[in-house]
């Protein structure tokens, strides 16, 4: 059974954010769309029959995070098969019922646990709710007669707000607004018993130009991407007991804003001349206190979604534990790494993600994006 529907897609219309970007997928005749489906199809062809019923209803969920990590996993599945590698899935371990994603024999026959975890946490940006996102596709669509929205804030309610009401107020507060008035017009905010807070500001737009939302504003406390990476390996680092077999974790980040120097800080945690006041000591520790060094090696990649690998823009490193119990050596080595000697990291450039999965890249232009 098809991980999509079977129809012909005539609808080219944008992902709006009230829905999921499997909805979006499924429903879009575009041509991204379209390679987005035949990779994820062809891809999952290549699992057991059992695990194909697996992955389809989870890409189905409705839930973007179960469809990131459901995809994360297929991807990581595909990339073992192009190394020459026999996959066995979700296998049983001693002394506990907890169940690793794969263990993987490689063309050595050497073996290896694979775990694998997506960090969907963003360190910055709007919030993402499902009461709220309808609202802000509403304002993006609705057509205000020389004016753009800008959002100051959204704030959802615990209970989803009726879209009439939200349009009488913006369209009262206008009428109230001098004819002559010039720049831009700061509406009153729109508030609920129930926690809705709704603050727009109107700004003057030239009469060829579209309307829709010009920005959106967002205040919260930003952490940074390294907290939500912390966690996730942490989840994972102590979830089994003694494998008896080489490590490997698995994290893709969907923070656009995460950088080397965070997948760095993260393991490492901040060099001695860091201006941090309290610097971290990092996943692995130190030199003088290594930590959870059951974990061989960890695998970051960032944003990896079926656009990002089909055009060739997938960010992946594998970084090796200096301290490990069981060091890892496989295929994944080929990918860009990172080793600590001597106090240095050292980079090694690799072969790019997309050529190991067979892959040729292709430009924005002939996705049709």
């Amino acid at each position: 059974m098809s991980v999509f529907d079977c129809h012909v897609r005539t609808d080219t219309s944008p992902k709006v954010l009230s829905e999921s970007i499997f909805t979006f997928w499924n429903r879009s005749g575009k041509p991204s769309s379209e390679a987005c489906r035949e990779l994820i199809e062809g891809w999952v062809s290549h699992l057991p029959e059992a695990e194909q019923d697996n992955l389809r209803s989870r890409f189905r969920s409705g839930s973007d995070h179960d469809c990131g990590a459901a995809f994360q996993e297929l991807c990581l599945h595909e990339f073992l098969l192009r190394q020459q590698c026999t996959v066995f899935l979700h296998p049983l371990l001693p002394g506990t019922t907890n169940h690793p994603d794969y263990r993987v024999l490689q063309p050595d026959r050497t073996e290896f646990i694979l775990e694998a975890v997506a960090s969907t946490t963003l360190s910055r940006g709007p919030e993402i709710n499902p009461l709220r996102n309808p609202i802000r596709d509403r304002l993006q669509k609705l057509r205000l007669d020389g004016f753009y929205i800008g959002i100051d804030e959204l704030t959802a309610g615990t209970r989803a707000i009726a879209w009439r009401s939200v349009e009488r107020h913006i369209n009262e507060q206008i009428k109230k607004v001098a004819a002559d008035r010039f720049g831009s017009i700061p509406l009153p905010p729109l508030t609920t018993v129930d926690g809705w807070r709704l603050k727009l500001t109107l700004w003057p737009r030239p009469s060829d130009a579209d309307s829709g939302v010009s920005y959106e504003g967002w205040s919260g406390t930003a952490e940074g991407p390294a907290s939500a990476l912390v966690a996730s390996l942490r989840k994972k680092g102590s979830r089994y007991g003694e494998l008896g077999l080489p490590f490997v974790v698995a994290v893709n980040s969907f923070d656009v804003m995460c950088t080397d120097h965070d997948f760095d800080r993260v393991l490492f945690g901040d060099p001695p001349n860091s201006a941090m006041i309290r610097p971290q000591s990092g996943f692995w520790g130190a030199p003088a206190a290594p930590l959870f060094r059951r974990v061989s090696a960890v695998l970051f990649t960032k944003n990896l979604w079926p656009e990002t690998v089909l055009m060739g823009q997938v960010q992946a490193c594998l970084y090796f534990n200096p301290w490990a119990h069981l060091p890892y050596r496989g295929v994944f080595s080929a990918l860009d790494s990172v080793e600590y000697v001597n106090g240095v990291l050292q980079r090694k450039r690799g072969v790019p993600l997309h050529h190991l999965l067979g892959v040729t890249a292709r430009t924005s232009h002939e996705l049709g994006f």
